[in-house]
Order: C-alpha cells, then sequence, then structure tokens
C-alpha cells in the first residue's frame, strides 16, 4: 500500500483541496489562490489544504466585485 500525498485528493466531491488543486477546478493559476491566502483565505492542517467551499466564496466573490466595476458608466 502506498502513502497518500498531498495531491492524492482528486475526488470532484471532496470536501478539501490543495493549492494546485483549487487552481486547476477554478481555471486560475496557484498564484492566484496563494494571493487569496494573503487577502484571509483561511490554510488548514499545517498550511497544506482548503476548505472547498470557502475557496469558491472568494473566488466568486472577487468575480463579481470585477464584474460590478467593469459595467459601471464613466464620470
Amino acid at each position: 500500500m502506498t502513502k497518500a500525498g498531498r495531491d492524492d485528493y482528486e475526488d470532484d466531491g471532496a470536501q478539501w483541496w490543495t493549492v494546485r488543486q483549487a487552481a486547476a477546478h477554478l481555471g486560475i493559476q496557484p498564484a492566484a489562490i496563494r494571493a487569496y491566502i494573503r487577502d484571509g483565505l483561511p490554510v488548514y492542517f499545517n498550511g497544506i489544504l482548503l476548505k472547498r467551499s470557502e475557496v469558491t466564496a472568494m473566488y466568486r466573490k472577487r468575480i463579481t466585485s470585477q464584474r460590478a466595476t467593469r459595467f459601471q458608466k464613466p464620470i
């Protein structure tokens, strides 16, 4: 039996993601996920795992805020 590695959580319905898994699922770069962490996204289990619901909530919040500024009329 082999040991489970950091990225051996390939179940799409998993509650926990690594930085690379979160980035791959959302279609963004891992550096963007690290920026989310710097902006306050909690990291669990000695900085290894992220909670899926928290990652997606922050991603949606950022996308929504970007869209809101694009559609404002210039003054």
